[in-house]
């Protein structure tokens, strides 16, 4: 199931991409990662970047644990516009 779900969205993302560079939008797939508190001073931040996350994203934890505890499978999805 989990090679399923990995296909699922490698895919996902290679459609978008495509639809990116089909309208002349720049776009750039990045490694990001999930936390369940504001990273507010450098060492947390240094602590997410270590990782290797390129963004940090500090909603989904709550909907993932949710999920995850109420035995309801999840997958989550973000888009990150700087314009």
């Amino acid at each position: 199931m989990a090679d399923l779900l990995a296909f699922a969205l490698r895919s996902l993302l290679n459609v978008s991409l495509l639809s990116c560079d089909a309208q002349n939008v720049a776009c750039k797939s990045v490694l990001g990662t999930t936390s369940p508190r504001v990273a507010i001073n450098k060492d947390d931040k240094l602590r997410l970047a270590g990782n290797g996350a390129q963004v940090v994203d500090m909603e989904t934890c709550e909907v993932l644990s949710a999920a995850y505890k109420s035995g309801v499978p999840a997958v989550v999805v973000r888009v990150v516009s700087d314009y």
